[in-house]
Order: structure tokens, then C-alpha cells, then sequence
């Protein structure tokens, strides 16, 4: 993970490499102040790559992909959301809605999906208290909203330190 800082705001980027070291997926994302401005992704495993680019009020959508020997792209739009969030922002929403979740009461977000072009409703809440290696922990579960989409999509447990920064432990 590498920060660069400029005078509008700041660009994450983000590089994921397999066991030996392949190079698998790249992330890059722009933000003015701390508004998400741009999110990019590239499979390169798979040879297929996107965006989602925030201009007014709208998510705009792209994603290219190789389909019998020619690119593909696809596009979509939809209205920003307040909650509306990508893979980078997730942990510190998390986070910041620590006390909300962990008294028992749900957060909802609209997380990014830039391969189907759309953000997709999740639902996130406590599941349970635990002790992970001797660490007090928190364990959320995040699981999607609509009842079509949750027969194919498993829910998705994240598993947190209780006390202190609440660093992720497990996912």
C-alpha cells in the first residue's frame, strides 16, 4: 500500500501478489479532501479492468474485458450515495461506526461491485464475541441485503481486535 499525498487530496494505490509473488490485482484510488473522486481496479489474472468515477451526484461505471480475441466495455451509472463505499474505505467505515455496531444495530452500505457496473446493498452487524488467540475480538458479519443476490453471495466475516485501534484480526 502506497500513499501520495497532493495539495487536493491523496492517491492510494494497492498491489495484491499471489504466494510467489505474482502480481494479481492493482487498485488505485483518488480522492479530493476525503471524498472518493476515482477507484480503479485491474485483474490482471484474468485480463479484465474498471473505474468508478464520481462526477456530481452520479457513480459513473466502466469495466473492459476480453471476450473471443476483442475488448468489451461495458458501463453503468447510478446516484452517489452517502454510504456507498469500495474495498479501501471498508475497515475504517468500520471502524467509525465501531460503537453503533457493537451495541447490537446495523450498518448499511452500498458497496462497489465495478465488474457487474453497480454498487450493491449490504448489510453489516455484530455476529459475536470471541477470544481470537488470547485477543478480545469482535466478529461482523457482512451480508447482502437483497434476498436474490444472498443465494449466490456468502456472507462475508470480518473479525476484529475489541479494544484499542480495533485492527483487523481475520477476514
Amino acid at each position: 500500500r502506497r500513499v501520495i499525498q497532493t495539495p487536493l487530496g491523496r492517491t492510494v494505490h494497492v498491489r495484491w501478489q499471489s504466494p510467489e509473488g505474482k502480481e494479481l490485482t492493482t487498485e488505485a484510488v483518488e480522492y479530493t479532501g476525503a471524498d472518493l473522486k476515482r477507484f480503479t481496479l485491474k485483474q490482471k489474472q484474468i485480463s479484465e479492468w474498471g473505474t468508478a468515477e464520481v462526477r456530481g451526484q452520479k457513480i459513473h461505471f466502466t469495466w473492459h474485458k476480453m471476450e473471443n480475441g476483442k475488448e468489451k466495455v461495458e458501463t453503468g451509472e447510478e446516484d452517489m450515495r452517502e454510504d456507498t463505499v469500495i474495498v479501501e474505505q471498508m475497515i475504517e467505515l468500520l471502524r467509525a461506526r465501531w460503537e453503533t455496531l457493537v451495541k447490537g444495530d446495523d450498518v448499511n452500505v452500498n458497496f462497489v461491485v465495478l465488474s457487474r457496473r453497480e454498487s450493491v446493498g449490504f448489510k453489516i452487524f455484530k455476529d459475536k464475541e470471541i477470544d481470537y488467540k488470547g485477543t478480545p475480538a469482535v466478529v461482523m458479519k457482512m451480508k447482502p441485503q437483497n434476498i436474490f443476490i444472498a443465494l449466490f453471495v456468502n456472507p462475508l466475516y470480518l473479525t476484529f481486535a475489541r479494544d484499542g485501534d480495533h485492527r483487523i484480526l481475520e477476514v
